[in-house]
């Protein structure tokens, strides 16, 4: 039997023993409190003899066979069903055991005080069954009757609506209960943080999730969630400076690393992001994947760092052996005057497969060519280029200008 379980037997028997009178009387005048009748009486009698010695089987059959006999008045009737409750809650059946309470509250003659606390064990046990709906309904019904109720209350009306998607009810119960506590769960923070992302509370979300960082500053999902809730904000420098207190931290992954950088080059900072993926790479706390290269040579070719962003370019080339990134190698060659790499890069990209920009590529390797005096390779790459619709006209002057230098 856990927890759960435990509470709810010891009240429900509680209740039972505290409301069973250890006498008979006529109940004849209607200002008297109920009493049960003797034969009631007496079988409830042998019922918790039952249940003292744990032989809740026999306890359970005398309870059926009550109920099967004569017919019995309500009051008997009710204190009867909530004994037979207790039982088949002990026995661990528990539909069955809230059928019974049900039944017992149905009856409209238990004292106004057993009725409410009746009411409180029906809802727990309809939502430890998975009947959410109903279970909040005895449960609201136990509010409107309940002066004061404590945190664990709301927290049981926070699970039902949580389960049943009624965020907008669910969080005024969480944060009820976090009020009403010096020391809330942790648990408590997460669903109240549920809550806020599921109805796009995203300033209160990011508020709460402060407060979680200070409690529990360890926790790095709550650090990124805190990020992505500035950046649903557009509160990008705030999002930015969390992230960047994470990674000072030691809490960011990988992916997380990479998407700081991303960060970085967003808000135009490719310097830093060039910088974080180098740090990390050179430390060994990232792998040197394609797409961190990539990502690396984007961020130096953005902070005008085209030595570095060559070196990593040719990097990514080895490793992918792909046609365009050498193509792209081949372009940053040319523009820096690296006039030999650049026929080698383009050759290897033609070598490596298709190319986006073919056409391009033909006009790239005839200039690169004509610089290194390689006269054949470039008037042959001219002419396919030639043919482009697109570099055709450039290819042509360039045609013209080798011709105009071998002549001069």
């Amino acid at each position: 039997m856990n927890t759960h379980e435990r509470a709810c037997s010891v009240s429900l028997l509680f209740l039972v023993l505290s409301f069973m009178p250890r006498t008979v009387l006529p109940a004849t005048e209607s200002d008297q409190p109920p009493f049960l009748d003797e034969h009631t009486y007496t079988i409830l009698t042998a019922v918790h003899e039952n249940m003292d010695k744990e032989d809740y089987a026999s306890a359970l059959e005398k309870l059926d066979k009550l109920l099967s006999g004569e017919t019995i008045k309500p009051y008997d009737m009710a204190i009867v069903q909530q004994t037979r409750g207790y039982v088949l809650n002990t026995l661990g059946k528990h539909r069955e055991a809230v059928q019974a309470f049900i039944s017992a509250l149905g009856e409209n003659s238990l004292p106004e005080e057993v009725t409410h606390h009746l009411h409180y064990l029906t809802a727990q046990l309809l939502i430890y069954t998975e009947s959410y709906k109903e279970g909040l309904q005895y449960l609201d019904e136990w509010f409107r009757n309940e002066p004061d109720p404590d945190a664990e209350a709301h927290m049981l009306a926070a699970s039902a609506c949580y389960q049943t998607g009624n965020f907008s009810e669910m969080i005024p119960h969480v944060e009820t209960a976090i009020g009403k506590t010096g020391q809330p769960q942790q648990g408590w923070y997460e669903i109240l943080l549920a809550g806020y992302y599921e109805t796009s509370a995203f300033e209160q979300a990011a508020g709460l999730l402060e407060t979680m960082i200070k409690r529990y500053p360890d926790k790095g999902d709550y650090w990124l969630q805190l990020t992505g809730a500035y950046q649903r904000l557009k509160q990008e420098k705030r999002a930015l400076a969390v992230s960047e207190l994470a990674h000072a931290k030691g809490i960011l992954n990988n992916d997380d690393i990479l998407q700081l950088a991303r960060n970085y080059l967003y808000m135009q900072m490719p310097y830093r992001a060039a910088r974080l993926l180098q740090d990390e790479l050179e430390k060994g706390n990232m792998e040197k994947t394609k797409e961190t290269l990539e990502l690396l040579a984007n961020s130096w070719l953005l902070a005008r760092e085209t030595g570095n962003a060559l070196i990593t370019l040719s990097e990514v080339a080895e490793k992918s052996n792909d046609a365009n990134i050498y193509f792209r190698l081949g372009q940053l060659s040319i523009e820096m005057e690296r006039w030999t790499q650049a026929v080698l890069s383009l050759k290897s990209a033609f070598k490596a497969g298709l190319i986006n920009n073919v056409e391009e590529a033909y006009l790239l390797l005839g200039i690169a060519a004509f610089h290194i005096n390689d006269r054949l390779l470039s008037i042959k790459a001219f002419n396919i280029a030639m043919a482009s619709s697109e570099v055709g006209e450039k290819a042509k002057w360039w045609w013209g200008y080798l011709y105009r230098s071998d002549n001069s």
